[in-house]
């Protein structure tokens, strides 16, 4: 169950947009709130992507492993 967790905010929703009155005097109402996209670091990019490859191999083998599985089959690898 934790493992769960922890993989959940790994993987979870990215920041897209900060939206924050950068003058602490202006009042926080919806005409002093401004907002401005969100850049991420060079780490956090790097690991983003590197998150997006293993998500997509592992997929890939998930979906592809039956096939495997009965190309083995045939040729004779799984028993022996």
């Amino acid at each position: 169950m934790a493992g769960w967790m922890w993989l959940r905010c790994v993987l979870g929703p990215h920041l897209q947009r900060i939206h924050r009155s950068t003058d602490p005097s202006r009042p926080e109402g919806r005409a002093g709130r401004r907002g401005w996209n969100y850049q991420p670091r060079s780490l956090e990019k790097h690991s983003d992507s590197i998150l997006s490859w293993a998500s997509a191999l592992w997929s890939l083998s998930y979906y592809s492993s039956p096939l495997l599985l009965c190309y083995l089959y045939r040729k004779g690898r799984l028993y022996e």
